[in-house]
C-alpha cells in the first residue's frame, strides 16, 4: 500500500536527503576508510567475523546476501575473489552436504582485524569532530534509517 505524499515533503527536500545520502555513501566507500580489502571484503569479512565471536557456524553465501544487500551473484564473485586471495574458505555443511558454509582463514583475520583497526581511528576522528551528544544520538538515527530502508526495499 502506497502512502499519499504529505504536503511537506518537497521535491528540494527529497533532493537534499538524497545528495546527503550520496555523499556519505560516496565517503564511507572511499579508498582511505580501507586499504588492503574492497568495502564489499570489508563488509563480508565483518560478518564472517562476528558469526566465528559469537560460535556461529553455519554462515553460507544466502546469509551474506541477506545481510549486505548485496545481489547474491556479486556476492558469489566477490567470495571467488577472496578465496584466491585466502581470506576465506569454503566447507561443506557436515549437517547438510548441500550447503557451503563461508568462514574467515587465519589470513583473512589478520587483514580484517589490520582493517578494522584502521575503520575504527576514523570513527573516533569522526566522534571527535561531532563531539558526544551528536554522536550519541546519530547512532539511534543511523539504524533507524537503515531499518527504514530494508523495510522499503522488502515493500
Amino acid at each position: 500500500m502506497k502512502r499519499q505524499p504529505n504536503d511537506w515533503i518537497t521535491k528540494d527536500l527529497c533532493e537534499n536527503l538524497l545528495s546527503s545520502w550520496l555523499a556519505v555513501t560516496a565517503s564511507v566507500r572511499n579508498e582511505r576508510m580501507v586499504r588492503s580489502l574492497t568495502f564489499q571484503e570489508v563488509f563480508i569479512c565483518n560478518i564472517l567475523s562476528h558469526a566465528q565471536k559469537n560460535n556461529v557456524k553455519e554462515i553460507t553465501a544466502s546469509v551474506i546476501v541477506e545481510q549486505t544487500g548485496i545481489l547474491k551473484s556479486q556476492v558469489n564473485k566477490i567470495l571467488d575473489t577472496m578465496e584466491q586471495k585466502e581470506l576465506i574458505e569454503r566447507l561443506r555443511s557436515p549437517h547438510d552436504k548441500r550447503y557451503i558454509l563461508i568462514q574467515l582463514t587465519a589470513l583473512g583475520q589478520t587483514q580484517y582485524q589490520q582493517e578494522h583497526i584502521h575503520i575504527l581511528g576514523i570513527m573516533e576522528q569522526l566522534i571527535l569532530q561531532l563531539g558526544p551528544d551528536e554522536t550519541t544520538h546519530l547512532i539511534p538515527e543511523l539504524s533507524h534509517i537503515a531499518a527504514i530502508m530494508k523495510k522499503l526495499k522488502e515493500e
